[in-house]
């Protein structure tokens, strides 16, 4: 089980499709210090799609950053809407407070409102959320190492829009992978990594991505492979997606 290094509280919140977040730290922290870039991470990977897990179709699944602010020197507030996400992802956002506070920006407390969480739990379940099934497009992960390329391959040629929107996807998750979102007990925060062995290849017909020292377990690809199942439903259509 991953101890938090900080007071964490969990408040039920209703109606379900509401959260909010409100964190103070040890000490003030100012916004151009830029210390919140891994919030922006989940809510992006979220919006996507990529952390409804195998319970919510990635198309339903979503998340809206409706209002963020400073209440006092050293206290943030975040909220949110059109909350619909696996509860696990609460898990996942902790991760991402964890990690904030390693890197500097220590947390004194940090307040988690949701109805995301059966009131007879007093905290999310420490388990990551798998890919939602089935999959609209052949999936096969043999990543057995601290290496990895991902390989999509498309049904038909995208555009430079089409392309963008797997990139802009691409940062995203990598961003949550990298700040430590996909935290657990094999690889426990402070631990994440998972670096670029090189830039991307995007073309009209697939694109490739390459990693080192990967620090993250499948999970952490399945809620990848949920918002490219997320973006093959709007439209983008995928034909294979191999992690190996």
């Amino acid at each position: 089980m991953i101890e938090r290094p900080f007071k964490l509280s969990h408040r039920p919140m209703l109606p379900p499709t509401r959260m909010e977040l409100v964190v103070a730290f040890e000490a003030p922290v100012a916004e151009q210090e830029h210390p919140f870039a891994p919030l922006e991470y989940f809510q992006e990977v979220a919006a996507l799609g990529g952390l409804g897990g195998e319970s919510i179709p990635p198309t339903q699944s979503s998340l809206q950053l409706t209002g963020h602010g400073q209440l006092s020197s050293n206290t943030w507030n975040w909220r949110y809407e059109a909350v619909r996400l696996h509860p696990s992802s609460l898990f996942i956002l902790e991760n991402v407070l964890h990690g904030i506070h390693m890197e500097g920006h220590r947390i004194q407390h940090a307040t988690l409102s949701s109805g995301l969480l059966p009131s007879q739990r007093q905290a999310p379940e420490q388990v990551l959320p798998f890919a939602y099934e089935p999959l609209p497009f052949e999936y096969t992960f043999e990543a057995d190492s601290t290496e990895a390329l991902i390989e999509v391959d498309f049904v038909k040629e995208q555009g430079p829009e089409s392309l963008q929107r797997f990139a802009a996807a691409w940062w995203s998750w990598l961003g949550l992978v990298q700040r430590g979102g996909f935290a657990e007990e094999l690889f426990p925060p402070g631990t994440m990594k998972t670096y670029q062995a090189r830039d991307p290849l995007i073309h009209s017909h697939g694109l490739q991505f390459f990693l080192e020292d990967v620090t993250a377990g499948g999970e952490a690809f399945d809620s990848f492979v949920n918002i490219l199942h997320g973006l093959h439903l709007r439209g983008a259509t995928i034909d294979s997606v191999l992690v190996c």
